[in-house]
């Protein structure tokens, strides 16, 4: 962005899919736009609108959590790091299906004959690999990417 004319930033606009907690509990997808609005001035932005809105398919519909969608020619460019995405080791794929039915790491490194630390060191890299943040995202972004696979 930084490299366009200042004139053609103003076409674009920055999203990104949120989770949230809803009031009873229940996980809510939210679409976070920020548009940014064309002002007399020297810098970009001076006058950014940020929006909220339930989008509970977004992801779908874009193939990414987050994006920069060009308003004018409806092209979206992906700031997700989905395709540079690694591929699960077989190990890896042992390990989220023990976490997948509740397996805690030590009973996961006995189970598989490994230290607690290289089971540790397992699950970070899948976290890593799936760029999520903890083992339930993980074993459902696994099941998402690896139908096949995902116990």
């Amino acid at each position: 962005m930084k490299n366009l004319p200042l004139k053609e930033r103003f076409h674009y606009q920055a999203n990104s899919l949120l989770r949230m907690e809803g009031k009873n509990g229940e996980n809510l997808m939210m679409l976070h736009q920020i548009i940014y609005l064309d002002a007399p001035g020297e810098k970009f932005p001076q006058l950014a609108l940020c929006c909220y809105t339930l989008c509970p398919d977004m992801e779908e519909a874009t193939g990414s959590k987050n994006y920069i969608f060009n308003q004018l020619t409806g092209t979206s460019y992906s700031l997700s790091k989905q395709k540079s995405r690694k591929v699960i080791s077989t190990r890896e794929k042992e390990i989220l299906t023990c976490i997948q039915v509740g397996m805690i790491s030590k009973d996961i490194a006995a189970k598989l004959g490994l230290s607690i630390n290289t089971v540790n060191r397992h699950r970070q890299n899948i976290l890593q690999k799936l760029g999520v943040r903890n083992s339930h995202e993980a074993v459902r972004e696994f099941n998402r990417i690896y139908p096949q696979d995902g116990r």
